[in-house]
């Protein structure tokens, strides 16, 4: 507990029953509910390949809208992970999840350095029952990491403004790095660092040793994103061109600054969206009162804090945070999902503990109505855990349909495999993961040509796969079918042949 500083009895007790929970809510049957789509499966061929097969990558993922290439740095994260699990692929889910666990006790140490002890007590409570946080935390997927990093770089940036710590610049800029590796959203918190490093800069006595530990801080990032920065130069800049079409794109992705009217009406749904609905609120009248409510103890705080220059500040970092995240998706055209605001999770809970512990003290007769809140939001947020629920269909589905098929497949048969179902993935990355872990990989998921065998994985409706205009499938040339076989509940497996 150093890195907390001095801490009582009680205190040690209450985070070690906290972390206790919000271990038991993240990793309780995390195998059997384990959520593993195409996504998941794209994810763990490619960390295989690293960890078996020795071929190292320099990007991450592709983003589902834009086509931009993320960092390799969420890879590199699963390689061990997958390691203490091969061939399970749970082994990153749990790694995420013992992220998740890191979170919560990052809540609880930021907190109590930003504010005070009872504020980071009940915005770690709240953070570790978070049905949403929980969720995010139970598999493997690279905003999944963003609620810590996030949380990183805002509570290194207070300490190197708020308590003028230099050495925390460099700190910054890494975890920044490191956050726009996860997914692209995490570029709303680059305005939260300019704005307060411009504050910095206007009231510092000490500019050099600042800008000294600014170049070191810019040397780290470009660092961590070098992987990157190779592979675009060696590919004709593929993300910047990339990102060039998705500003520009006729699909009309953001909203530009001609259209500020349409990004003013947007800023109260993205408030509720960012604010009320993370911790839960699914009703239109919850949302409204939990936002009126955050804003008023907000600015009271604010103006409470007026004798207390670094509590306003932390103030200030917070809902300059929250404010970036919702202007920023505000100039977003469409719908938000809540993997995309993953920066920003504990921004809310922060929030939320500083307004409630507010309350707290102010009066006794309060002390009910904050324990009925707390108490309210836990029964909630319980009944709709994801522990309760096992996946359908489950991991091990995907592995006895790679086992099935690999029993069909003829000698030295070149074959290869897709997926029609609601998720569109034909390439069915899930159920080739299994497969190229075993002894008689397929060909690769771009590779349809001059096949031998195609395997049809199909879920309800079924429909005749030879009817249908699908590349994985019209590419071949394969002209009948055979074997249809049930695997697991309703899933059905159809073999082309010539």
């Amino acid at each position: 507990m150093v890195i907390l500083g001095k801490t009582t009895s009680g205190e040690r007790i209450f985070l070690i029953f906290v972390l206790m929970v919000a271990g038991f809510l993240r990793l309780y049957r995390i195998n059997e509910t384990l959520m593993f789509l195409g996504d998941q499966g794209r994810d763990a061929i490619v960390a295989k390949r690293m960890l078996i097969d020795h071929d190292l990558t320099l990007i991450g993922p592709v983003t589902s809208v834009g086509n931009m290439y993320l960092g390799p740095f969420y890879y590199y994260f699963m390689v061990p992970w997958l390691a203490l699990t091969y061939p399970n692929p749970v082994g990153p889910a749990m790694g995420v999840a013992v992220s998740g666990v890191a979170t919560v006790f990052l809540v609880y140490l930021a907190t109590k350095k930003m504010f005070d002890q009872r504020a980071a007590m009940t915005a770690t409570i709240l953070y570790s029952f978070s049905s949403v946080a929980v969720h995010y935390s139970r598999f493997s997927w690279n905003p999944n990491l963003a609620p810590f990093f996030g949380l990183l770089v805002i509570y290194w940036l207070y300490r190197a403004v708020g308590r003028q710590e230099y050495r925390f610049w460099p700190y910054t800029l890494l975890a920044f790095g490191l956050l726009i590796q996860l997914h692209y959203t995490g570029l709303l918190v680059l305005p939260v660092i300019v704005t307060f490093l411009g504050f910095e800069l206007w009231r510092s006595q000490k500019r050099s040793q600042l800008v000294g530990r600014l170049v070191l801080g810019m040397v780290v990032l470009i660092v961590v994103s070098l992987p990157l920065i190779i592979f675009d130069v060696r590919h004709n800049f593929i993300n910047y061109q990339a990102l060039q079409d998705f500003v520009n794109s006729p699909q009309g992705h953001l909203r530009g600054v001609q259209k500020v009217g349409l990004v003013l009406r947007e800023l109260e749904g993205r408030s509720y969206r960012i604010l009320p609905q993370l911790m839960g609120s699914r009703y239109p009248l919850s949302d409204r009162l939990i936002l009126l409510g955050m804003i008023g103890v907000t600015v009271w705080s604010w103006f409470s804090a007026a004798k207390r220059p670094l509590k306003r500040l932390a103030v200030g970092i917070i809902v300059v945070w929250l404010a970036m995240a919702i202007l920023g998706t505000s100039f977003y055209n469409s719908g938000v999902f809540d993997h995309y605001l993953g920066f920003v999770f504990p921004a809310p809970f922060i929030l939320s503990g500083v307004c409630l512990a507010k309350l707290w003290r102010r009066h006794w007769l309060l002390k009910p109505l904050v324990a009925s809140i707390i108490g309210i939001f836990i029964v909630v947020n319980l009944r709709v855990m994801p522990i309760w629920q096992p996946a359908s269909p489950p991991v091990t589905a995907y592995a006895d349909a790679a086992k099935t098929i690999l029993g069909l497949v003829g000698p030295g048969a070149k074959y290869n495999i897709t997926l029609l179902s609601d998720t569109r993935d034909y390439k069915a990355m899930n159920y080739r993961y299994f497969l190229e872990v075993g002894s008689h990989p397929p060909a690769s998921a771009e590779d349809y040509d001059k096949l031998d065998e195609l395997y049809v994985i199909m879920e309800p409706p079924y429909t005749d796969p030879l009817s249908l205009d699908i590349y994985e499938i019209q590419r071949p040339g394969l002209t009948r079918t055979e074997l249809g076989v049930n695997l697991y509940g309703q899933i059905r497996l159809v073999r082309l042949v010539r």
